[in-house]
C-alpha cells in the first residue's frame, strides 16, 4: 500500500489515471534536492533520457460473430438448431470481426464449449504480430469469412461434436497494458443447440 491507500508495485513512483485518454504524451522529469527541509529544483544538463514518450489508446476493441453457416454456405439463423453432418460435412463457416480501429490488436480466438462448460475445441486463433499486417500495427479481421472449420484440441486433433447446447465464443484482446497486465478486451458469445444423429 502507498500513502494514499492504493496497492502499488514496489518500484512504482507515480500513478497516472489514463482512463478514457488517447494520444501521444511526452513526460519529462525534474530533479530536486532538499535544502533545510524545502525541495529546491536542480538544473541538470539536457540529455536523451530526460523524458519518455507514452502512447495512450483506450479505444474499445470490436468482437462479433457476424454469422454462422454450414460448410456449403447455408446460413444458420439465431436460435436455430445445428444438425450435423450437413451435406456430408461437420464443419462450420464463421464470419467474424476481431478488430481494433487503431491497430493495437494483440490476439483473438474462436472456440466453443458445451454442456456445463466442457471444452469443445478451438476453431481459429491469431496473435500479434500477424502475417496479415506488418508491425507495429495489427487491426485484425473485420467481417472476415473463415474457411469451413472443425473444432480442434490443443494438439490440433479434431474434437467430436456432442448432441448438446453449445456456446461459440470469440475472445479478443488489445495490446493496451497498465505497465504489467493487459487491460482491454472483449468477448462475444453465440448459443446454439447441436444435434448429431
Amino acid at each position: 500500500m502507498n500513502k494514499g491507500g492504493y496497492w502499488t508495485y514496489p518500484d512504482l513512483r507515480a500513478i497516472w489515471n489514463t482512463t478514457g485518454r488517447n494520444g501521444t504524451y511526452v513526460l519529462t522529469y525534474r530533479a530536486y534536492r532538499m535544502d533545510r527541509g524545502v525541495l529546491v529544483p536542480v538544473t541538470l544538463p539536457a540529455n536523451e533520457q530526460d523524458h519518455i514518450t507514452v502512447v495512450l489508446d483506450n479505444t474499445p476493441v470490436v468482437a462479433q460473430i457476424n454469422s454462422v453457416r454450414y460448410s456449403d454456405g447455408v446460413p444458420i439463423a439465431e436460435c436455430e438448431a445445428i444438425h450435423l453432418p450437413h451435406s456430408g460435412s461437420q464443419a462450420l463457416v464463421f464470419n467474424i470481426t476481431a478488430y481494433h480501429p487503431n491497430g493495437y490488436l494483440d490476439e483473438y480466438g474462436l472456440d466453443c464449449y458445451w454442456g456445463f462448460n466442457r471444452p469443445g475445441g478451438e476453431f481459429v486463433s491469431d496473435h500479434y504480430p500477424s502475417p496479415s499486417e506488418p508491425p507495429p500495427m495489427w487491426h485484425g479481421p473485420d467481417h472476415l469469412t473463415m474457411p469451413p472449420l472443425l473444432p480442434r484440441d490443443e494438439h490440433g486433433a479434431v474434437m467430436a461434436w456432442e448432441t448438446c447446447a453449445y456456446r461459440f465464443r470469440l475472445y479478443v484482446r488489445v495490446r493496451t497494458t497498465d505497465g504489467y497486465n493487459y487491460i482491454n478486451g472483449a468477448e462475444f458469445n453465440g448459443y446454439f443447440s447441436v444435434a448429431i444423429p
